[in-house]
């Protein structure tokens, strides 16, 4: 019979987000796992990802909203000794195309 457990892992997450203006806005961030593998696993069996990230948006007015976004990612094994890292860059555009046809109580 075999027994699954638990294994004992550090996850870390931060980020912070910042408006510079009523344009501009900036979030940072960092996120990391770090998991104590058993001797049970596969040398490929994952062991740590870390992920960081940062963005710039700007909102020219409202409802809209455009951005560049940098993210780095890394995953590393077990015990075989591959690991891999990956950059993106990140485009975006956001229009909020809300209609209200009526008007709420206050």
């Amino acid at each position: 019979m075999v027994k699954g457990v638990a294994l004992p892992l550090v996850g870390v997450v931060a980020f912070l987000d910042h408006n510079w203006s009523d344009k501009f806005s900036t979030a940072i961030g960092y996120s990391m796992i770090d998991i104590d593998n058993s001797d049970g696993q596969t040398d490929d069996a994952f062991k740590k990802g870390q992920y960081v990230l940062g963005n710039l948006l700007y909102t020219p007015v409202k409802n809209c909203m455009v951005g560049v976004e940098f993210q780095w990612g890394n995953r590393e094994n077990f015990n075989d000794g591959w690991s891999t890292s990956i950059n993106k860059i990140q485009f975006s555009f956001r229009y909020n195309f809300s209609q209200s046809f009526y008007k709420r109580n206050q």
